[in-house]
């Protein structure tokens, strides 16, 4: 709501280019760092490009987070094997398990597209903010 109300009050205080200017900004910096987050996660490409496609409208929609648009992209594009569930207890004692083994990394895209999304959205803020207001 607050996103959304600081790109309205752009419209209203600075005008169309303006708030377009604050639009941009705002999906490149919550679209990126999600992005960002799969990527760091050695996520498939499409998983990657579906995260930075959908931070922006995900944070749109409260019910709904980046993470599990990236997460089911992943299970669906390495679909998890048995193997990674029978080596599951010993997979997750270690960061290369987690990489490797299936169950956990669609995991680690969920969370850590999330966490990106997430601080891609507080690092708008300001600049949104400052748009909207000193416009």
């Amino acid at each position: 709501a607050v996103i959304v109300g600081l790109l309205v009050l752009g419209f209203f205080r600075s005008g169309t280019q303006a708030s377009l200017s604050l639009l941009l900004r705002w999906v490149l910096a919550n679209g990126s760092l999600a992005a960002l987050g799969s990527a760091l996660c050695m996520a498939h490409p499409l998983t990657i490009a579906l995260s930075f496609v959908m931070a922006p409208l995900a944070t749109l929609n409260p019910f709904v987070g980046v993470g599990l648009f990236a997460g089911l992209a992943e299970a669906f594009l390495r679909k998890p094997r048995v193997q990674d569930l029978e080596n599951l207890a010993d997979d997750v004692a270690s960061l290369k398990g987690f990489y490797r083994n299936r169950v956990t990394h669609i995991l680690l895209v969920f969370f850590v597209s999330s966490i990106g999304g997430a601080i891609g959205n507080f690092i708008a803020l300001p600049f949104l903010a400052s748009g909207a207001i000193g416009g």
